[in-house]
């Protein structure tokens, strides 16, 4: 997003920043994929990304994602928390 609006530098300082918060990414392997795919068959709203970061969430059995997207709040496995109620 800030690549493609000629922001990269802003982007960069915030990549360093969500690394600074959570400075151990979960993977995406067979499981999350497979779950991932049964997500975005069920829940039109969720694009393949989404799914994606939903299906981790699911198979690493968190509570939810933090993000001001809607488009998570139709999905039942998840809670979103909205950041600007944080």
């Amino acid at each position: 997003m800030f690549g493609r609006r000629g922001q990269r530098t802003r982007g960069a300082a915030v990549f360093d920043r969500v690394l600074d918060l959570f400075p151990d990414p979960l993977a995406v392997s067979g499981p999350e994929i497979l779950q991932a795919r049964l997500l975005f068959a069920r829940y039109p709203s969720l694009s393949a990304r989404d799914a994606i970061h939903t299906a981790v969430v699911v198979e690493h059995g968190l509570e939810g994602l933090v993000t001001a997207d809607r488009d998570f709040d139709p999905v039942a496995e998840i809670l979103r928390f909205d950041p600007l109620t944080m």
